[in-house]
């Protein structure tokens, strides 16, 4: 499918994957709709592609705040006519004892990591079943799929997320619109955080820079094939994991 032109709507964009996500696709010439709630993070990304001339919208938006998604949408869609990708790429990893949380903390993953994307997915849906065209990509993780020794809120948030993701599948089954979710394993703290070490966080931004573009090989494909779930784990998490 080609991406030029079309109206993308990223969240988590002002850094890690997201910015990489955002990055990758103004190659493809699409109409970028960047969030964060970071606005200053956004800015900077937002100076980069005005640079390059690339068309980019930035808003600090919460995603755990509906009334602000629910005006963001409105003012994309005033200005656009149309959302034809979703991509639910924020989140937040933490991984530690579960008598290590404070129920704070355990709220605001649960909002950032699964309600968040729910209630992107629920404004936006409206405006694709128009036209019934439209791409949702998730962006979940294998701890969606698999329970791990440690990071049980982050776990459950992805959990929640699969399964918000599997039924949508069904319920969309009939209309135009393509469900697709993407499962990195053994890297989500490189996908969404930063390093304060100049080395290392060139080899974790090239890292998410080849996780960007296998996101991008999935909205390019035909519109008649659909590429609904991809697994992607590091060589060495792979091997291990065979071989257990």
């Amino acid at each position: 499918m080609d991406l030029r032109e079309k109206v993308i709507i990223i969240t988590g964009a002002s850094s890690g994957l997201g910015k990489a996500l955002a990055l990758r696709l103004s190659r493809e010439h699409a109409k970028l709709v960047l969030l964060s709630r970071s606005a200053d993070k956004l800015q900077d990304i937002a100076q980069k592609l005005k640079n390059d001339h690339i068309d980019a919208s930035c808003f600090s938006c919460n995603i755990t705040d509906y009334d602000q998604i629910r005006h963001t949408v409105d003012i994309v869609l005033e200005a656009h006519g149309r959302i034809d990708i979703l991509i639910n790429c924020a989140g937040i990893l933490e991984k530690k004892p579960i008598e290590g949380y404070d129920v704070n903390t355990i709220l605001d993953i649960f909002d950032v990591n699964a309600i968040g994307a729910i209630c992107m997915t629920q404004a936006i849906l409206p405006s694709m079943k128009k036209t019934n065209a439209g791409q949702i990509v998730n962006v979940i993780s294998t701890a969606g799929l698999t329970a791990s020794d440690t990071g049980s809120v982050y776990t459950a948030t992805k959990h929640a997320l699969e399964g918000f993701h599997a039924s949508l599948k069904k319920e969309l089954k009939d209309t135009g619109i393509r469900i697709m979710g993407f499962y990195p394993g053994g890297m989500e703290a490189n996908l969404f955080t930063t390093s304060a070490y100049a080395d290392v966080e060139s080899e974790l931004s090239r890292e998410r820079d080849d996780v960007a573009d296998m996101i991008g090989y999935m909205l390019t494909r035909p519109e008649y094939l659909v590429i609904d779930h991809l697994e992607v784990r590091k060589k060495e998490q792979y091997v291990h994991s065979a071989s257990a």
